[in-house]
């Protein structure tokens, strides 16, 4: 897989969020998957949890930053917005996320993800 490639990984996972296919994200999150964000930390279930069960998105839009890829391992950097509501709040904003991938036979997992907010984040009213 090329640094392209690498980047339609992180796409593809937020268009299966959008889908809801939990069954999907289980086979792409890794089982000791984990979240780092500024106020979670997150495990695999959790994430899935928070992103299709205590989320309503009407839209997650992806911006590819930069991608590296090294033998079994990739690197994703990209921006992604969110519009909806989660854990009850009105959520619009982006955020920053680094991506770690692992490749597993001929499959791709993600292993970890670290999430910033950038300057556009916040509740809406």
């Amino acid at each position: 897989m090329d640094d392209s490639g690498a980047q339609q990984l992180t796409s593809y996972v937020y268009e299966q969020v959008l889908a809801g296919r939990r069954h999907v994200l289980e086979t792409l999150l890794h089982d000791d998957f984990i979240l780092a964000g500024v106020r979670d930390h997150l495990d695999r279930d959790e994430w899935i949890q928070r992103m299709l069960d205590e989320s309503e998105f009407e839209r997650i839009d992806t911006r590819p930053l930069d991608a590296f890829v090294h033998s079994a391992m990739a690197v994703v950097t990209a921006a992604v917005t969110y519009t909806g509501t989660q854990l009850a709040e009105r959520l619009y904003g982006e955020w920053l996320i680094a991506d770690v991938w692992q490749r597993r036979g001929v499959d791709w997992q993600l292993i970890s993800r670290t999430m910033l907010p950038s300057a556009n984040v916040g509740p809406t009213n």
